[in-house]
């Protein structure tokens, strides 16, 4: 197993780039997402793993993940994470039901990315809020600007450059780039 570090890129689509190649193209290729991200689904607390993805499917149907009731907002999508995807994944036919795989099983992990960068966002607001009231910054708040410009290369005391870039995406268009990083 073999990662590559490399300089994040300036865009808005950057928090979710890891998620892609780590949560998506990593799971595909049948590498195990980090435990945090696992929820334990079956009734005596064991974790669902990676059976077949027929399965995994009816699983989450049973809990009322239904793709269809979502895009209607009936329900809303679960929190349900697979700790990595069946390796039977990418054999599924029709490719219909490959799309809906994916949807199902990536769809949370957005979200949950969105629900991070949305935290970070109003972080950053209030933060920019104080400063512009002349409030000086914690050396905890200055720590955290700071690793947040690193991670969307700006510069920490440029708030309006980060609160540009700090900012969710439509799940749709992380979903479709998930798709496209991962094959």
């Amino acid at each position: 197993f073999c990662l590559m570090i490399r300089r994040p890129p300036r865009s808005t689509l950057f928090p979710y780039t890891p998620l892609f190649r780590s949560c998506a193209l990593l799971t595909v290729l049948g590498f195990v997402l980090p435990a945090a991200l696992a929820i334990y689904l079956s009734d005596d607390a064991r974790p669902l793993g990676p059976r077949r993805v027929t399965d995994v499917i009816e699983r989450f149907l049973t809990r009322g993940y239904d793709l269809n009731a979502v895009a209607s907002g009936e329900v809303r999508v679960p929190r349900l994470f697979l700790p990595r995807i069946p390796k039977d994944w990418r054999g599924l036919v029709p490719a219909d039901k490959r799309k809906q795989a994916f949807v199902i099983l990536v769809l949370p992990l957005v979200l949950q990315a969105n629900e991070n960068v949305f935290a970070d966002r109003q972080r950053l607001l209030d933060i920019a809020a104080r400063k512009k009231k002349g409030k000086a910054l914690s050396k905890r708040d200055q720590e955290w600007l700071q690793d947040l410009a690193e991670t969307y290369g700006t510069k920490a005391d440029d708030l309006k450059e980060l609160a540009l870039r700090v900012d969710t995406i439509p799940p749709s268009l992380a979903l479709a780039q998930a798709a496209i990083e991962s094959g």
